[in-house]
């Protein structure tokens, strides 16, 4: 086996300046993937509160319906 290739220093100059810069590229892109997932759950996850209004009144309505049906069904 040539030892020559994996002794340390075997490397030249410009790979390493390679490595470092595809190194920070690759941070760099991990750091803005993980930023855009939490801005985007932060979008998921606030509902507007008309919204949140909007969907409170249509749960009771479906609730008095249903609560309705069942008890029209036991009195018969």
């Amino acid at each position: 086996m040539n030892t020559a290739v994996i002794a340390p220093g075997a490397a030249t100059p410009r790979s390493r300046a390679r490595s470092t810069v595809t190194a920070r590229m690759l941070r760099r892109l991990g750091l803005a993937i993980v930023a855009w997932g939490r801005a985007a759950e932060r979008r998921r996850a606030a509902p507007e509160p008309a919204e949140l209004h909007e969907l409170r009144r249509e749960a009771e309505r479906l609730r008095e319906e249903r609560f309705r049906e069942v008890a029209l069904t036991r009195m018969l």
